[in-house]
């Protein structure tokens, strides 16, 4: 179970950032996330992160970019729009140890717990 979802096994995140003259997208698998003391989001911690510049176009498939570093933080003070895919790993039986490891089959739901931008 992750953070109370049953049958999750990780959590795609992606958000947009402005900066001066350009929007950003970053995506990367959720490892933690902090509250500020009144209640807000405050942080964003990511694994695998990587970043794309956001045109704003639907035609135009991003172009991502790896981000160096064991993980990135994404303030959330500077996040215009969030979305979560929930990861669900569908082979978890654990392969023998003769035979090299291939990657798990991962489907993603079909629904997405986007959320707009956010409120005062």
């Amino acid at each position: 179970m992750f953070y109370g979802e049953p049958n999750v096994d990780g959590v795609l995140t992606t958000v947009t950032c402005a900066h001066a003259g350009f929007t950003c997208l970053y995506a990367g698998v959720l490892h933690s996330f902090d509250f500020t003391s009144t209640g807000q989001l405050d942080r964003l911690v990511l694994l695998g992160a990587a970043r794309a510049e956001f045109t704003g176009t639907p035609q135009t498939i991003p172009q991502f970019a790896s981000i160096r570093g064991d993980k990135f933080i994404v303030w959330c003070r500077d996040v215009n729009t969030l979305n979560v895919d929930y990861i669900t790993i569908t082979n978890k039986t654990p392969l023998p140890a003769t035979q090299a490891a291939a990657p798990a089959a991962v489907t993603k739901p079909a629904q997405s717990h986007g959320h707009g931008k956010r409120g005062p």
